[in-house]
């Protein structure tokens, strides 16, 4: 079974909320690694989904959400767009219990699934975890999942955390969400790796950056890295 050794990272800004993950999917029995796509948008909705850990049961669920069963009527309230994510992943969330039940002694890996939404509903974005025993919750500005997670909670902290990056316009708020990823994927190197897929959620529409985007934007993360590196190098002590 491949686990997902993730980074999947959400932030609110000034107008939207921005949604982005690395691509590396690793199976530690084999010890090989391969690249995937981690976020799909549902349908033409404001909704963009990804999946952390058991790949193959993310697979399900990204299948199971794009049934054709959400309406734009489902994303009036972010309560509605909760409850139809609920309806549709209990199965897969079922099946994954049963299938952890195993005879005491026996070593068969753990199966699991959490999962990160962005959405836009009701006017306003939102950002909406779900969890490895399939409750969900909602986070006020940022959350991200996976063994990169405590990293891009450091850096996002250190850039001003929620009492400053949600005041951000989008340009910026770029700026520090592919920071913020690029950091954690230099730091938890082992299990999480670029190309970088970011897409931003703003008055009910979806945008997905295309490759050029992301690598002229991540260019603009390095110089602003260097940029500091020379202040400090300048500093008088």
């Amino acid at each position: 079974m491949a686990n997902t050794h993730t980074l999947i990272a959400a932030l609110k800004y000034q107008g939207g909320v921005i949604i982005s993950s690395d691509s590396q999917v690793s199976d530690l029995a084999i010890r090989v690694r391969w690249p995937i796509e981690k976020l799909a948008q549902v349908g033409q909705h404001p909704l963009v989904v990804g999946f952390s850990d058991s790949m193959g049961r993310g697979q399900r669920a990204r299948a199971a959400l794009g049934d054709g069963s959400f309406r734009s009527t489902t994303f009036d309230k972010c309560e509605r767009v909760q409850s139809l994510m609920d309806a549709k992943l209990l199965p897969i969330y079922d099946e994954i219990k049963k299938l952890s039940r195993v005879p005491a002694g026996c070593q068969l890996p753990e199966i699991g699934l959490s999962a990160l939404a962005a959405f836009w509903a009701g006017g306003e974005p939102h950002i909406l975890e779900r969890e490895m025993n399939c409750d969900s919750c909602f986070h006020s500005c940022f959350h991200a999942i996976g063994n990169g997670g405590p990293t891009a909670y450091a850096v996002y902290n250190t850039l001003g955390g929620k009492d400053e990056l949600p005041q951000l316009e989008e340009r910026k708020a770029l700026m520090a969400m592919l920071r913020i990823v690029r950091t954690s994927i230099r730091v938890d190197v082992a299990g999480v790796s670029e190309p970088v897929s970011v897409f931003i959620i703003s008055d009910g529409k979806v945008r997905r950056l295309s490759e050029d985007e992301v690598i002229a934007n991540m260019q603009a993360v390095k110089e602003w890295e260097q940029g500091e590196r020379d202040n400090f190098r300048r500093m008088r002590l």
